[in-house]
């Protein structure tokens, strides 16, 4: 893989997996993921993607912000658009990885409502023991033996009634772990404004890019309202702000059909220099440059396959 000068991978974790089984468009499983890049790399998930880690570990970076590190014997659950840059990896990392479609994911019915809270988005990595291990690992090794199967309307019905089944007893072992951590009694108010905060910001962050307004929203002051998510996640509104429209600006950097000032515009920034400060502020490097990198990476992987 020829290297670039911002080290940039962008691609679909479901399109960078070998040796995988695919069910139609719709679910992916690879039980022999080993070390799958040599240098650090970028992925943006498309899907729904679960990784288990076996063997060794591997670190990551959650959208170009908190670091997370993946240990033997623990599981992590990616959100579709999301970015995650692997930092490193050891050398006998061993990993099973499944991707669900977005499509295959809204046919799902939980038993409680499958949402994650401020702890999840700080603490994403679920750790495995005993049982819990052993039952991880036997539907990964269903879905991948489900996934050979020719499509069917009938094996459409048995997948998706095994991926709700995982995933219901997913949420159920990470609800065990956070309340092993910490009594839900003491999900404090802190943690109550962040989340509210954190849902605000995935439907005004492209519009509003004003502290001042999410907190009018909210009914309290900009001061309440930075402490408490400081006090939430280390972190301070703008930082939070800043994360999600540099992650939108990188999905809309990978449409080659819109100009970096479409882009500019569509984030509501003053001026297309003001969003080239803004973005090469928090990455380094320039959204062209971005771009450039962007393509230059991946044909280069195409050209290696």
């Amino acid at each position: 893989m020829k290297k670039n000068p911002g080290n940039l991978t962008i691609l679909s974790l479901h399109d960078s997996l070998k040796d995988r089984l695919y069910y139609k468009a719709d679910l992916s499983v690879s039980l022999d993921v080993r070390h799958p890049h040599s240098e650090p790399a970028v992925f943006m998930t498309k899907e729904y993607v679960l990784i288990l880690c076996l063997k060794g570990s591997a670190s990551f970076v959650f959208n170009m912000g908190k670091k997370v590190v993946l240990h033997e014997k623990c599981l992590i659950f990616l959100m579709p658009n999301t970015f995650w840059e692997l930092a490193d990896i050891t050398p006998d990392a061993e990993f099973y990885v499944c991707c669900l479609s977005q499509n295959f994911f809204s046919q799902l019915h939980f038993h409680t409502r499958f949402h994650f809270n401020a702890k999840h988005i700080e603490t994403p990595v679920l750790r495995l023991t005993g049982n819990n291990l052993q039952t991880c690992k036997q539907y990964f090794a269903l879905m991948y033996s489900l996934a050979s199967v020719p499509p069917s309307q009938l094996q459409d019905h048995i997948i998706l009634d095994l991926l709700q089944s995982f995933f219901n007893y997913f949420t159920n072992c990470y609800k065990t772990q956070t309340s092993a951590t910490k009594p839900q009694s003491s999900f404090k108010r802190s943690d109550q404004l962040f989340s509210y905060f954190y849902k605000l910001t995935k439907q005004y962050a492209l519009q509003e890019h004003s502290i001042r307004f999410y907190a009018q929203k909210m009914g309290i002051t900009e001061h309440n309202l930075s402490n408490a998510v400081k006090r939430a996640t280390q972190k301070t509104p703008k930082e939070w702000l800043d994360m999600r429209i540099l992650h939108r600006s990188k999905i809309l950097l990978m449409d080659v059909s819109k100009s970096v000032s479409q882009i500019s515009e569509e984030l509501h920034f003053a001026t297309p220099s003001h969003f080239g400060f803004f973005f090469k502020k928090n990455t380094g490097i320039t959204p062209k440059q971005f771009r450039k990198n962007m393509f230059a990476e991946t044909s280069s992987i195409e050209t290696h396959e």
